[in-house]
């Protein structure tokens, strides 16, 4: 699709990194810019309006099912940020690509988030899990 942005195109959890170590997740969230963090919260949020919308599932359910309680995203830690952005990724990646394009510093976060969730790198920056599965929503399984 012309015009998509695959914020995970950039590789999985080593982007940028040669070091060949991989990436913590949950230190990636607390040592991000907090308008990095506050946009990633503002992508959630809209994750889950969309699921809300488009699936009829409140977001206290689907807080609920990914583990962190029916606090608002805006008061969650960087624990349960890592773990909502993962259970959406997994059970729902077309609604975290549709709305990561809405919110470009964010889109900088999710690959150390969601690069290693698979438990294996891809060689080439494969992007793991989440990037296989968006690679066939996007077409790339033709």
């Amino acid at each position: 699709m012309p015009g998509v942005i695959d914020p995970w195109a950039q590789g999985g959890a080593n982007s940028g990194d040669n070091s060949g170590e991989t990436v913590d997740p949950q230190a990636a969230i607390e040592q991000a810019p907090q308008e990095q963090v506050e946009e990633h919260r503002n992508l959630l949020s809209s994750a889950l309006e969309m699921l809300q919308s488009q699936m009829g599932m409140s977001p206290q359910q689907v807080t609920q099912q990914a583990g962190v309680g029916s606090n608002p995203v805006s008061a969650l830690g960087s624990g349960d940020l890592l773990q909502l952005t993962q259970y959406i990724a997994q059970t729902h990646p077309e609604i975290l690509m549709a709305v990561a394009q809405r919110f470009p510093l964010a889109q900088q976060l999710l690959p150390m988030i969601l690069g290693n969730m698979g438990g294996q790198q891809q060689q080439g920056g494969g992007g793991g899990l989440l990037g296989g599965l968006l690679g066939g929503l996007l077409g790339g399984n033709k």
